[in-house]
């Protein structure tokens, strides 16, 4: 099965990262946070230590926030 890596886990990330999971597709997840991908570990994700995947993943998701001011 291919990878799924998706970094970034904030309010829409999260829930992304656990559908994709819940769907059946493995998902390799990353937040600067650690509380928000222990959020996610605690329901199955796998949480990667950086962004950088040991293995090239299927697909890169990032939720990332926009700074204040960026148009």
């Amino acid at each position: 099965m291919q990878t799924i890596a998706f970094i970034g886990l904030g309010h829409m990330g999260a829930p992304m990262a656990l559908n994709l999971h819940q769907a059946g597709f493995a998902v390799q997840a990353f937040d600067l946070n650690a509380a928000a991908g222990d959020s996610v570990a605690t329901q199955g994700v796998s949480v990667a230590d950086s962004a950088r995947s040991r293995r090239p993943p299927l697909a890169r998701w990032l939720r990332l926030q926009q700074p204040a001011g960026w148009r």
